[in-house]
């Protein structure tokens, strides 16, 4: 072969810079679409946590009395309503709610979820007043006792994703607003009266008269102590004579 200077050229310098040029630039490609995959597979992982947790939460229960309760919480004062909000913008699907909110008291065994729990009755359950708010309204004053709030897992926004994916969430507190006043009743008042019988010969023994204050009638029973005598049981004995007239 005879010596070609330019097909030298091109052997040595051109084609073989071009060979080391492509494999660079595979290597490159390869890294990108490693990375490409690692990142889907990232975004993947994180998307599925997402899910898992893309269910309405329990943010907040707040008495009308404008109390946060708190589980174990004493209230002093019987709450007529509860607003119970759930994560922001959780848009609750208002056909789940009425069934998946229960109040309950405990029984007389002194233990939760036993058959001697007492049902609350609630006078309303509802949406509102935001899309990712509950409230709920007694049908009765609460009495002095301990109390759990039960939010079930059926508890649905309106994407069909669970309440706590899907778990009940309890909260327990109790009232205890100790004595009431629950009436005054007000006591008599007694002033000093005189009677006068302008002509005493008109009475006689065992005549009676009855004084009411208030605090239930008082009966006097006049007694001629010129011929003596008694009075019935209970009553009030007034001496009297004839000759005083």
């Amino acid at each position: 072969m005879r010596f070609s200077p330019f097909r030298d050229f091109i052997s040595n310098v051109v084609l073989k810079t071009g060979r080391a040029g492509w494999l660079q630039a595979d290597q490159k490609l390869m890294k990108k679409r490693r990375k490409a995959r690692a990142g889907l597979s990232v975004s993947a992982e994180i998307l599925e946590n997402r899910a898992l947790l893309a269910g309405p939460q329990l943010v907040s229960v707040v008495s009308n009395t404008g109390v946060y309760l708190a589980d174990g919480q004493s209230l002093n004062e019987a709450p007529r309503e509860l607003a119970i909000t759930l994560s922001p913008g959780a848009a609750l699907d208002a056909t789940t709610v009425p069934g998946s909110i229960e109040v309950h008291r405990i029984g007389s065994d002194g233990l939760w979820g036993t058959t001697d729990d007492v049902a609350v009755p609630l006078g309303y359950v509802g949406v509102g007043p935001l899309s990712n708010q509950i409230t709920v309204r007694f049908a009765e004053s609460l009495p002095v006792d301990q109390y759990r709030l039960t939010i079930s897992g059926d508890l649905l926004n309106v994407d069909g994703e669970a309440f706590n994916s899907g778990n009940d969430r309890h909260l327990d507190y109790r009232v205890d607003f100790g004595g009431q006043v629950v009436s005054v009743v007000p006591q008599p008042v007694v002033r000093s009266l005189s009677l006068s019988a302008f002509d005493v010969s008109l009475l006689t023994g065992g005549d009676t008269i009855s004084i009411d204050a208030g605090a239930g009638p008082v009966t006097f029973e006049f007694v001629d102590t010129s011929i003596g005598g008694t009075t019935q049981a209970g009553n009030i004995a007034v001496a009297f004579t004839p000759a005083d007239s």
